[in-house]
């Protein structure tokens, strides 16, 4: 902790609640402002080609396993639809 800051918070000690409250509001806007929007597809865990293939061997034959492309591996899936919805489906067929 910088000594400024150990400051700062020795005179947050001697607020009124309304400062308090003045002072809670002022350093949420500002870090509202400074968020960013992140996208969620690019921070995800991510399967290496090996553990991908070890999965699909697990249910694919040896044949189908060879007809797919390493390259296929590489590529996020495109599926018809979004996994949302794709679990709101099963929920459904589990009721």
């Amino acid at each position: 902790m910088t000594s400024e800051l150990k400051q700062v918070l020795s005179k947050v000690d001697t607020l009124s609640e309304e400062d308090l409250k003045a002072l809670q509001k002022h350093i949420s806007e500002k870090l509202e402002r400074k968020e960013t929007t992140i996208d969620l597809s690019k921070i995800g865990y991510r399967r290496s080609t090996e553990e991908i293939e070890t999965l699909l061997a697990e249910f694919l034959t040896p044949e189908e396993l060879a007809g797919i492309d390493e390259y296929e591996l590489d590529e996020p899936l495109n599926l018809p639809k979004t996994l949302t919805e794709y679990i709101s489906e099963d929920r459904e067929d589990r009721l």
